[in-house]
């Protein structure tokens, strides 16, 4: 199996026990690293508009998982300290 076959895998896994269980929230970091393009807007479309009353904290760097999200929390560095900001979109 490929990068991308094993990260769907794991996460049609981890997300068939929300229907199971309730989650407050999912910590997912950089899940998207192997998926291409059409993978990730389908996920990005499935933690939009399927998961409910959960909160989801996600690692990326993609743009077009970026672009499906209410808030984004940014953490930078600024003259050797550390500085964060959040953005509502």
């Amino acid at each position: 199996m490929s990068g991308g076959e094993i990260t769907l895998s794991s996460l049609c896994l981890l997300l068939s026990f929300q229907d199971l269980f309730f989650f407050k929230w999912y910590l997912l970091d950089e899940i998207d690293a192997t998926l291409d393009f059409k993978n990730v807007t389908k996920l990005s479309f499935h933690f939009k508009y399927q998961i409910k009353n959960s909160q989801i904290f996600l690692i990326t760097l993609r743009n077009n998982l970026i672009l499906k999200i209410d808030y984004i929390f940014a953490i930078y560095k600024f003259k050797k300290t550390s500085k964060t900001i959040c953005l509502r979109i």
